[in-house]
């Protein structure tokens, strides 16, 4: 998962307006929520682990707004931060699909993850 974060990270360098790669797709919007909790109510990190359960692109995209609308609100201290919005913007943007088991297995290792994109772009 290092080689993956650094390899996003390398690309996001470029200030891409939208990810088409799924894999990288996910990374950034689970990395991006996972960031929002941890930053606001680490109590809750277990809402991450629940995004393993959704069924398209689509409700991915839902979550990650609803966990912004919760925590962005709450209390996270980089809400109003450059990087927060253009990691935000990538994540708002991908074409729905279907989510395989792969890619919820994905979501779950991604979920796990401790460093964040937001603190290194």
């Amino acid at each position: 998962m290092n080689e993956l974060f650094d390899d996003i990270l390398a690309a996001l360098a470029d200030r891409p307006k939208k990810l088409t790669d799924v894999k990288s797709w996910l990374f950034v919007t689970v990395n991006t929520c996972r960031a929002l909790v941890d930053n606001t109510k680490k109590e809750d990190l277990h809402v991450i682990a629940e995004l393993a359960e959704v069924k398209t692109a689509a409700e991915l995209q839902r979550r990650f707004d609803m966990i912004q609308g919760l925590y962005g609100r709450e209390g996270f201290t980089l809400r109003r931060d450059p990087r927060y919005f253009y990691l935000s913007s990538l994540a708002a943007y991908f074409e729905d699909r279907e989510l395989t088991d792969e890619d919820r297995a994905f979501i779950s290792e991604a979920g796990s993850f401790g460093r964040y994109l937001i603190y290194e772009i």
